[in-house]
């Protein structure tokens, strides 16, 4: 698993940066394939009961939940441990997450045309629980304001057009920031290497 880590560490920048990262996957593990896929509940299911994956150890399975869902991997290592992994690139020094935020429980493989290198780093070094509450909060209620506009905007529509409004939650971060210069990069990155060290099969990450 180490080699594994590392050689994702050491990779440059892509602009093909998924495939690339398949690649390194393919020369460790197998990609599973079932013959029936199963639903994307159930594979969402899995990010919370590992013990409920279904995948032989020592494979990956790719776009679990389609192509524009996250995450863009499944591993389940040849020991049973479990991990989601999802790529992030730019042509700066930080990825951007938009509306898919940030996922503390995966472990991100960030690659930077203007450094033309990669980093590995856990969702939970970028954003920790308060801050994710505290974001999910503000968009649940967000969603709440958007339901009585919205009404108030039908029981306007003398055109009848059905203009109705909707809130992106996006997920910034300041553009000075440096993912390979910031003081923890060394740390978020022994991170990822740490968990497979003290994860036991079936361990939640």
């Amino acid at each position: 698993m180490r080699d594994f880590l590392t050689t994702l560490l050491h990779m440059k920048y892509h602009s093909s940066h998924e495939l690339a990262v398949k690649n390194v996957f393919l020369s460790y593990f197998t990609e599973w394939k079932p013959t029936v896929k199963p639903r994307t509940a159930v594979i969402k299911s899995w990010l919370d009961d590992k013990e409920a994956v279904e995948m032989p150890h020592g494979s990956f399975l790719y776009q679990p939940c389609g192509s524009q869902n996250s995450p863009d991997f499944i591993l389940k290592t040849n020991e049973g441990i479990v991990a989601p992994f999802e790529c992030k690139s730019s042509k700066g020094t930080f990825p951007l997450y938009n509306s898919g935020g940030i996922k503390s429980n995966f472990i991100y493989i960030f690659a930077s045309e203007k450094i033309n290198a990669t980093t590995l780093f856990l969702g939970k070094d970028i954003a920790n629980k308060e801050t994710c509450l505290l974001i999910e909060e503000h968009i649940k209620k967000q969603r709440e304001q958007d339901e009585i506009l919205n009404q108030q905007l039908k029981e306007i529509d003398s055109n009848q057009r059905g203009v109705s409004y909707y809130t992106r939650p996006m997920w910034i971060q300041k553009d000075t920031l440096n993912y390979f210069q910031h003081p923890d990069k060394v740390l978020c990155e022994s991170n990822v290497f740490k968990l497979f060290q003290e994860c036991s099969p079936s361990s939640q990450l």
